[in-house]
């Protein structure tokens, strides 16, 4: 069962991780492009 967990913690971060990059990417270019 903790093999298990640990597989699908592995197997599961670089999906989140890619996604919260992406996301921060995107905020990061609309606030490049319109300062305030």
């Amino acid at each position: 069962m903790k093999i298990f967990d640990l597989n699908l913690f592995y197997l599961g971060y670089p999906i989140i991780s890619r996604f919260v990059y992406h996301n921060f990417d995107a905020w990061l270019c609309r606030w490049l492009n319109y300062p305030t």
